[in-house]
């Protein structure tokens, strides 16, 4: 099974280049300006995680 909390961080950091998801107070290290492309391919990498995740626990 995959851990929802790694995915997304992991997601987070290869294709958004964000460190961390956590809050951590000032506006320089918690707020970004991403390209449209970064956020289409970080949302095809949860999109195939899930696909993924929802295979593995059918069996199929």
């Amino acid at each position: 099974m995959i851990e929802i909390g790694t995915s997304i961080g992991q997601i987070a950091r290869d294709h958004l280049d964000v460190e961390t998801l956590e809050m951590r107070g000032t506006e320089a290290q918690d707020v970004y300006q991403l390209h449209v492309d970064q956020i289409r391919r970080a949302l095809l990498a949860a999109y195939v995680a899930g696909v993924r995740e929802s295979k593995d626990e059918t069996g199929d």
